[in-house]
């Protein structure tokens, strides 16, 4: 929001859902992404995959053949994070080609006990997805002053959701982008 409003952009849709992966909720969602009038998004920030990572506890796994993720008039079932994220970004380049999409690494976390190599992983996963659809990377594990070593410092107590001090950090980095 506080992008938004630096930008003087009006939200068109925020569909996040607590607790909710790209493999379920998110992949479904990826094309309803406007309003009930009709209005598309110009902008998409595209930030999910910590609920993935930490939840199942499993690698991203890769899309082996990204021309096999189209199946007919749909898409094919995700076997692993990687695929469901490209699927999502066709599914969202499909519905609004005019949008810029933004791709966004996931912050450190420790809400669910996952290795640090894990949740690296899973961001290395969304920049390589990203740069193969040559969209843009939002990169909050590099960029957006949240470390490994501070992020405890700008998390409430559940460790993975951030403080207002955490929100600024990361919408100053998206501001940046």
């Amino acid at each position: 929001m506080q992008a938004a409003n630096y930008y003087n952009m009006n939200i068109c849709v925020n569909n996040a859902f607590a607790g909710d992966v790209v493999k379920n909720g998110g992949l479904n969602r990826s094309d309803k992404l406007h309003t009930d009038a009709g209005q598309k998004p110009d902008v998409i920030l595209f930030y999910m995959g910590i609920n993935d990572c930490g939840l199942t506890k499993k690698e991203p796994g890769t899309v082996s053949d990204y021309s096999a993720l189209k199946k007919g008039n749909g898409y094919k079932t995700a076997a692993n994070f990687a695929e469901a994220y490209a699927i999502s970004i066709e599914k969202m380049r499909a519905a609004y080609p005019d949008a810029q999409i933004f791709c966004v690494t996931l912050l450190p976390q420790s809400h669910y006990g996952v290795a640090r190599e894990l949740v690296e992983a899973y961001s290395e996963c969304i920049r390589t997805v990203a740069a193969h659809y040559g969209l843009p990377v939002i990169d909050f594990a590099k960029n957006s002053g949240i470390t490994w070593e501070n992020h405890l410092s700008y998390m409430k107590a559940d460790k993975i959701h951030p403080k207002k001090e955490g929100m600024d950090l990361m919408a100053k980095t998206v501001i940046k982008a």
